[in-house]
């Protein structure tokens, strides 16, 4: 039997790695093995575009068929690695390669196309919509055995993708960033923790309002719907952008001494070394954008998702869709902005339509289009007019009498003859009219001959009248 010191003695040689897995897990342990630092220093701007998807810890209103669900929202986001700046982000309910496309768009749009994205494994980010056919294995290769661009949406862009290492969410830096926005949700009055157990008090008391609202008891409800919600985390993403943070490469000089530069400070002072590699966003709505082929009517494009309709013109021309009337077209969309598209007639790109809101009684929407109508008749008008005054119309006489001119005699082709058969008393009858038709009285005989009247004797004594005497 070993002495109390003598075993206080061994335990305590025991290495702290192993305590600490055999008292607190894995995730623990994650926490203190090798890390691997990444020199800020020897990256530029836009060299990695960092995404990944976040449930928010907060509830709020989301439409379904038979009127507003709770669910919690999900956050779609990019940041960039070297700056740590929120370029582009999205708020959804159910996070998918929409919402993933919908990102990239507006990061390529609004700064330029990066050089990379670096993001997880996922379905949705393997999508291959993004990346293209290719096929994945379950276990991961060496570094050097990796592609160096990817089939898809991102190799039309000559954009490449890193995935990050399995079971290594620590590589994203977006993932400590998000806890930066897990600390705004605690924030709001919608807030309910992390798991059910973090739940707040005041949060059962705001369910409670919400069955009573549902029911008709309470005017307005408890929760923000989530286009509030998205509306809400603009401003606060945009104020995280402006705040000090802390992090390799983000140092900088201050009067007093050494300080921290906000993201959109980093991002001002580097990016000015940095190409903008632009396209036109005719090229990010065809690469990115699922299509519809729809009909043109009434000079818009109508389309229903998700039991909405949406009308869409032409972006700085309402009448431009007009002369397409009745024909099919293309609307490029995406799913998760339907406030711009993309028109596409016979494969040639038409030009950017936007949306637009249903008329409203009472406003001077309806005179302008009624203005909007009324020139289209005029140019119509006027058109037809030019047309008849520029282009020769020929007469109907002159038209037919040219055509005549140029008919291919067509002579009757020789077949066999064959005399059909036709009743007897028809054919006797017309024997009988031709018969009669071919008689004539200078050619006939005389059937009766006139007799010579006998001299009578000429004397004077006596006088006949009807004789002539």
């Amino acid at each position: 039997m070993a002495s109390y010191a003598t075993f206080c003695r061994q335990a305590a040689k025991i290495p702290e790695l192993v305590k600490l897995m055999a008292r607190k897990g894995e995730d623990a342990y994650r926490n203190a093995e090798l890390i691997s630092f990444r020199d800020f220093n020897s990256i530029e701007p836009l060299d990695f575009c960092v995404m990944d998807h976040r449930v928010l810890d907060i509830f709020c209103l989301v439409r379904d068929g038979r009127g507003w669900k709770l669910a919690r929202p999900w956050i779609t986001a990019a940041i960039d690695m070297r700056t740590r700046k929120w370029l582009a982000w999205c708020i959804v309910e159910v996070p998918s390669s929409d919402s993933i496309a919908t990102v990239l768009k507006r990061v390529f749009g609004r700064y330029g196309i990066p050089k990379a994205c670096y993001w997880d494994n996922g379905r949705d980010f393997r999508a291959e919509w993004l990346e293209g056919r290719r096929e994945h294995k379950r276990t991961a290769g060496a570094a050097g055995a990796l592609p160096n661009r990817w089939a898809g949406v991102l190799e039309t862009l000559d954009v490449r993708v890193h995935h990050a290492i399995v079971k290594n969410a620590r590589a994203k830096l977006i993932e400590p960033n998000f806890g930066r926005i897990a600390d705004f949700d605690r924030t709001l009055p919608e807030w309910c923790g992390h798991k059910p157990g973090a739940r707040p008090e005041r949060f059962e008391a705001m369910l409670r309002d919400h069955e009573a609202w549902l029911d008709g008891k309470l005017p307005t409800p408890p929760f923000r719907t989530i286009e509030q919600i998205a509306a809400l985390y603009n401003m606060a993403l945009e104020n995280l952008n402006e705040r000090e943070l802390q992090g390799e490469g983000m140092r900088k000089v201050t009067p007093t001494g050494m300080g921290w530069m906000c993201p959109n400070e980093c991002w001002d002072v580097h990016i000015q070394h940095v190409e903008r590699r632009c396209v036109p966003e005719e090229v990010l709505q065809l690469c990115f954008a699922k299509r519809r082929e729809l009909t043109v009517r009434n000079g818009e494009v109508q389309m229903t998702l998700a039991g909405q309709n949406y009308h869409y013109r032409l972006t700085g021309n309402a009448l431009g869709l007009l002369g397409l009337n009745g024909r099919k077209v293309e609307l490029a969309y995406d799913p998760l902005d339907m406030g711009q598209a993309a028109v596409y007639h016979e494969g040639a790109f038409v030009g950017l339509a936007e949306c637009l809101s249903l008329r409203r009684m009472g406003e001077d929407a309806f005179v302008e289009d009624e203005r909007n109508r009324r020139a289209a008749r005029r140019e119509v008008k006027r058109l037809i007019n030019t047309i008849h005054n520029s282009v020769p119309v020929l007469d109907p006489e002159t038209y037919l009498s040219r055509r005549m001119e140029v008919v291919p005699v067509r002579p009757e082709p020789a077949r066999l003859e064959v005399l059909a058969a036709i009743p007897e008393r028809i054919t006797l009858a017309h024997a009988a009219a031709v018969e009669e038709a071919g008689f004539s009285f200078d050619a006939a005989e005389p059937a009766i001959v006139a007799a010579k009247p006998a001299p009578e004797p000429n004397t004077d004594e006596e006088f006949h009248f009807f004789r002539g005497d």
